[in-house]
This record gives structure tokens, sequence and C-alpha cells, in this order.
């Protein structure tokens, strides 16, 4: 007896095949750039988040201004500017008072209300911020300065137009953006809740 048992694949089990694991791979590719920029987005506002909820915590903590300076009493905030960059956000010290930042020669020179400068990453960027009226502005517009000062756990939210007149809301949002499109916000109330979306 002989048997003839002819063992693999045909022609056609073979494309099959590879048409199947092919398909398998541009859904995992595809659902990778997905889940990555989502994840990108996702961290830069947290980031933001963080850095607005650092500002209130020295504010309200009564933070000395820098080491041996002795200064107790000034506000803490972070500054959004859209016009120059829309990846940059500061952490400053209001010692003037004027709950809006002093860009002096920049971070970590003096004369500035600089405490620490921040990037996003990941090419995200902050598109727009946004009065609580539904106003939002974006590049060359206006810029957001968000501060807090003891003992009030409230926020001062500051918008200063491009001829340089304040104006003040009781909501303000950050917008950003990722490289896919994908968009979130940050609401700061005037009340100090600070909420993501």
């Amino acid at each position: 007896m002989q048997t003839n048992s002819n063992h693999g694949f045909t022609l056609i089990e073979l494309l099959v095949s590879i048409s199947i694991m092919i398909t398998l791979l541009g859904v995992v590719v595809f659902n990778y750039r997905g889940a990555s920029d989502r994840l990108d987005l996702n961290a830069a506002v947290q980031e933001v988040a963080i850095a607005i909820r650092q500002a209130q915590v020295y504010g309200l903590g009564v933070r000395e201004d820098a080491p041996s300076g002795g200064n107790f009493g000034y506000g803490y905030g972070v500054y959004f500017n859209p016009v120059s960059s829309q990846s940059d956000y500061y952490l400053f010290i209001d010692k003037d008072a004027t709950n809006t930042y002093l860009h002096g020669n920049g971070c970590g020179s003096s004369p500035t209300e600089c405490v620490e400068k921040f990037v996003l990453r990941n090419n995200v960027r902050i598109v727009s911020v946004c009065d609580g009226s539904g106003n939002c502005y974006s590049t060359g517009q206006t810029t957001l300065h968000i501060k807090f000062l003891r003992p009030d756990p409230a926020a001062i939210l500051t918008f200063i137009n491009p001829s340089g007149t304040p104006s003040w809301g009781n909501v303000s949002s950050i917008n950003l953006i990722s490289p896919g499109g994908l968009q979130a916000t940050i609401v700061v109330s005037r009340t100090g809740s600070i909420q993501v979306q």
C-alpha cells in the first residue's frame, strides 16, 4: 500500500493567509497611531492641569519667593501666550501684584517673575484660550494669566488683548490639539476648580 500524502499549502491558501495577516497588521498600525496621538494629548493636558494646580498650591501655601528671599505674600499663577508660542506656558510669581506675568529678560534671569517654563511635547499645541462669554482667542490675539493668592482659593483670570487692555472672566478654558487633530480642553473657573474635558 502506498499512501499519497501531500502536506502543505496550496497557492490560494497561501495568498489568503498572507492577505489576512496584512489586513490585521494594517488595523494594528492604524490603531497604534490613534492611540499614540490620544496618549500624547492626554499627557499634555494633565501636565498643564498640574502646572495650574501647582500655582494654586504655591499661592495658597505661603511659598517663599526664593531661598532666603523672605517674602511670603506673593500670588502665583500660570501664563498662556498663544501669540508667541503655541507650546510654551509659564509658572510665575506675581511680585508686582498686577495679576499678570512680567516677562522681564526671560525665565532664569533678572528681572523676571518666571518660576518655571514648560514646553508641551510631541507637537501638541495650545490653539486658543477662551473666556466664559464664549470668546476664544488664538494666535496673535489675547494672553491668559491665571493667578492664585491666599487666603482665597479662587482664581484671578485675566485676559490681555494685543493693545494691552485687561479684562477679567469667571471661567477660562485652554484648548489643546494633538498632531492628529484630537482636541481637549482644560477649564479653570473663578472658584478655583480645574477640570479636564
